[in-house]
């Protein structure tokens, strides 16, 4: 039975669109699940945080204590969690699946062929299509592969994969900037990321990892029917329960320090607080890439989790003092950024600096303080050139 099924599923032709129709109904799955799940969670937050405010406000509670705990930490370590949850279960479920009844190797032996030509192989694939949902899953689903030179390639590279919360905040603001247009601006930035981890998988495999071997042996074992439970026991408490634990543990004490900056020295106009400071501070080093002080801000305070960059802007262009969502920067926006300017912006968003939860991922899976930072200077550079290349080509035709 499995060598008949290998005839089709491995097959010069046929394996393509097979292999296309399963990973693209396991991403559609994640994207609409987590879309959903996420609007529940949102749900169940915005009431919990709602009862937390007239509690403390009926006990007169300070307005520091109220603004720090509801509109710093709650409000922040919420959004992370209502962004990162639902997609990392059905992507975490849905791979466990896919390994357990034997599926997943072929996957990664169809891929073997194109990966090869960039020194790699095809278990570096799987996980960016892990990447999709969170980047912390492509990271630490990098442990099925046994070739230790490819494993950090893939480690370093996955960050460049946009994950939903990416994609999410990506398409509201291409929305806005571009109405109608903004399908093929996200098909284009999907594809100007996978670009990006390939040309930097090469780059890595030409320099860093020259000298070492890229090939693999890959075991296929026999197709069988998925443990249903079990395997959704081993991703949930194995990957999901302690990858969310230290995602909160990260996005608590910054959503707490970005509400401080924002709203310390109390009553001062915008230009004195913390983030003032900060965003005149920054003005003059974005200007190459076509990005003001207040962006570059926002890009620093989506660091906890990208999914806040919205309301991080409002905060940086001085609208709120919180990262409560906010509709009034996105009409705002428009006004003030030009399109090339929007694009550049979306460019170095979608390729930057990766989460904190990712930065962690990368120190667990290789337990080095050398490759950790080499997971932040590798998305950072390759966000740097192509951003850089984006908005001085677009001036010189003129955009």
């Amino acid at each position: 039975m499995t060598e008949r099924i290998d005839r089709i599923v491995t097959h010069k032709v046929w394996s393509w669109p097979i292999m296309l129709a399963m990973l693209t109904l396991v991403f559609w799955i994640t994207i609409k699940g987590g879309e959903i799940g996420g609007g529940w969670l949102e749900a169940g937050f915005s009431w919990l945080i709602g009862a937390v405010r007239a509690w403390l406000v009926s006990v007169q509670a300070p307005w520091w204590v109220i603004g720090a705990l509801v509109d710093g930490l709650m409000m922040g370590t919420g959004t992370v969690i209502a962004a990162m949850l639902p997609p990392m279960i059905i992507l975490f479920v849905a791979f466990a699946l896919l390994e357990d009844s034997g599926l997943l190797p072929r996957l990664a032996f169809n891929l073997d062929r194109p990966m090869q030509t960039l020194g790699s192989q095809g278990k570096q694939v799987i996980t960016w299509g892990m990447s999709f949902g969170c980047n912390v899953t492509g990271v630490m689903a990098a442990r099925i592969i046994e070739n230790k030179k490819v494993r950090l390639a893939s480690i370093l590279t996955s960050p460049l994969i946009i994950c939903s919360g990416r994609y999410g905040a990506g398409v509201a603001l291409a929305i806005v900037f571009f109405g109608d247009g903004a399908l093929p601006v996200m098909l284009s930035l999907v594809f100007l990321s996978l670009g990006t981890a390939a040309l930097a998988t090469l780059g890595l495999n030409k320099t860093l990892f020259r000298s070492e071997p890229g090939s693999f042996v890959l075991e296929m074992p026999p197709y069988r029917k998925p443990q249903f439970w079990q395997v959704i026991w081993r991703a949930l408490w194995d990957r999901v329960a302690l990858t969310m634990w230290r995602a909160v543990e990260f996005a608590a004490p910054a959503t707490l320090l970005i509400w401080v900056l924002g709203n310390i020295p109390r009553g001062v106009p915008f230009e004195q607080t913390a983030i003032g400071w900060l965003v005149h501070g920054l003005a003059p080093l974005g200007r190459p890439w076509g990005l003001s002080g207040a962006m570059l801000t926002a890009l620093l305070f989506a660091l906890p989790a990208k999914e806040i960059i919205v309301p991080a802007l409002a905060m940086t262009y001085g609208l709120q003092t919180s990262l409560a969502e906010s509709e009034q920067v996105l009409a705002y926006l428009p006004q003030v950024w030009t399109p090339l300017t929007s694009y550049s912006f979306l460019v170095f968003f979608m390729l930057y600096l990766p989460c904190l939860v990712t930065v962690w991922a990368t120190w667990k899976e290789t337990r080095s303080l050398k490759w950790t930072l080499m997971g932040l200077a590798v998305p950072m550079v390759m966000a740097s050139l192509i951003t850089f290349f984006v908005y001085q080509g677009g001036r010189l035709l003129g955009f």
